[in-house]
C-alpha cells in the first residue's frame, strides 16, 4: 500500500494538483482572517463557525475536481496500466487513490486551520482547542464519504458532467442548511459536514434515527464504490 501512496505522490510531483492543494492551504486561511480582522470586534464562535461553514459547502466541488484531476494524470500516464498493471486486485490501486486523495485533503485542512487559528490567536482570539480539534475530527472522517461519492462520479462519467454534478451537491448542500433539509439533510453525504458545524456550534440536536441512516448510506456508498472498481475496465472510462 505505501508504494501505491508513493506513486501517487511522484504521479502528482511538478503538477497543477499540488500547486492547487498548496494554495489552499495558504490562501484561504489568510484570505478569511483578513476579512475578520478587517470587520473588528471577531467572535471566535462565529469566526470558527464560518471556516468550517465555507469548508462544507466548497467540498463537493473541491473533491470532484481533485478526483477528476487525479483520474486524468492517470490516464496521460500510461492509460492506467501504471495503476492496474503490478497489483492483483483491481480493487486495491483505486482504494488506494482513494485514500490518497483523503489524505491530501487532511493535510490541507489541518495546515489550513493551523494557519488560521495562529492568525486569530494573534490577534487576541480564544480558541477552544478540544473544541477545534472534535470539529476538525468530525470533518476529516466524513470527508471520507464525500470522497468515496465524487471518486465514483469521476471515473463514471465525462469531466463536464462531474463537474455538472459538484456544483449541484454544492446548491444541495446550501439548500440543506435551511429549514427545507432539515428532514432531508442525513440522506445527504454532500450536506452531512454543513450540519455537523451546525450542530457543533449551534447546539443544533441530530436524532439516533439520522445518525443510523447516516452509517448505512456509508457503508452502501462504501461497497458500491468497491463493485464499481472490483469490475471496472479501461473501456468504462467516459473521456471528458
Amino acid at each position: 500500500m505505501k508504494s501505491y501512496i508513493k506513486s501517487n505522490f511522484i504521479k502528482i510531483k511538478n503538477t497543477s494538483f499540488l500547486v492547487v492543494h498548496s494554495l489552499s492551504a495558504v490562501l484561504f486561511p489568510m484570505l478569511l482572517s483578513l476579512y475578520w480582522i478587517q470587520r473588528g470586534h471577531i467572535n471566535e464562535n462565529t469566526a470558527l463557525f464560518s471556516y468550517f461553514q465555507i469548508v462544507g459547502v466548497l467540498l463537493p466541488f473541491a473533491s470532484s475536481i481533485v478526483s477528476v484531476q487525479l483520474k486524468n494524470l492517470e490516464e496521460e500516464s500510461g492509460k492506467f496500466k501504471y495503476l492496474l498493471g503490478y497489483s492483483q486486485s483491481n480493487y486495491k490501486p483505486f482504494f488506494v487513490e482513494l485514500v490518497f486523495l483523503w489524505l491530501c485533503y487532511s493535510i490541507v485542512l489541518l495546515t489550513s486551520f493551523s494557519l488560521f487559528g495562529i492568525i486569530m490567536i494573534t490577534n487576541g482570539i480564544r480558541v477552544n482547542l478540544l473544541f477545534v480539534l472534535l470539529a476538525l475530527l468530525f470533518y476529516i472522517i466524513l470527508a471520507f464519504i464525500v470522497y468515496i461519492l465524487n471518486h465514483i462520479i469521476s471515473y463514471l462519467y465525462s469531466t463536464g458532467v462531474v463537474l455538472g454534478i459538484s456544483m449541484i451537491g454544492v446548491i444541495i448542500a446550501a439548500f440543506c442548511e435551511t429549514s427545507l433539509g432539515d428532514r432531508v439533510w442525513f440522506l445527504i453525504p454532500w450536506s452531512w459536514l454543513l450540519r455537523i458545524s451546525d450542530i457543533l456550534f449551534n447546539q443544533q440536536k441530530i436524532g439516533v434515527t439520522q445518525l443510523f441512516v447516516m452509517v448505512i448510506i456509508s457503508l452502501v456508498l462504501f461497497f458500491f464504490h468497491k463493485y464499481v472498481f472490483q469490475n471496472w475496465n479501461q473501456e468504462r472510462l467516459s473521456d471528458g
